[in-house]
């Protein structure tokens, strides 16, 4: 697994938080672009989907290993008041032992993407911590 920390204004709501399906779930326009910036590399991605406490993207490597991409505004900030908010991305192997036993490189695949994602968000401004 590996984290992505990160402040940014470009991904804050564009919609009132009233109207997301839980309070304080944003994230989907962070998960739309790390979506596209996925493809422009490309991975085989899913449009973004919507979980319980986060945006959710699915990609398919080159080498055929599967990842979920967690995209979150993280807890305990002013959150959505500010309009400056702090972001986490988690990108993780989708089961890791099977891939492991096909013979495919599964840290390797996570810490390619982590880095497309580190490169894509920084051109677009991002501050990492």
């Amino acid at each position: 697994m590996s984290l992505i920390r990160f402040s940014s204004e470009q991904f804050f709501p564009t919609l009132p938080e009233v109207v997301m399906s839980e309070e304080g779930a944003a994230g989907f326009e962070l998960a739309l672009f790390v979506a596209q910036a996925l493809a422009k590399a490309g991975l085989v991605v899913t449009y973004p989907l919507e979980e319980d406490w986060c945006w959710l993207v699915q990609a398919t490597t080159g080498t055929r290993v599967g990842l979920c991409i967690h995209c979150v505004l993280e807890a305990g900030e002013a959150r959505l008041a500010s309009g400056f908010s702090r972001w986490c991305l988690s990108v993780i192997a989708t089961f890791p032992l099977l891939h492991r036993l096909r013979g495919r490189p599964v840290s390797a695949a996570v810490d390619e993407t982590a880095q497309l994602l580190r490169e894509a968000l920084d051109e677009a401004g991002a501050v990492f911590e």
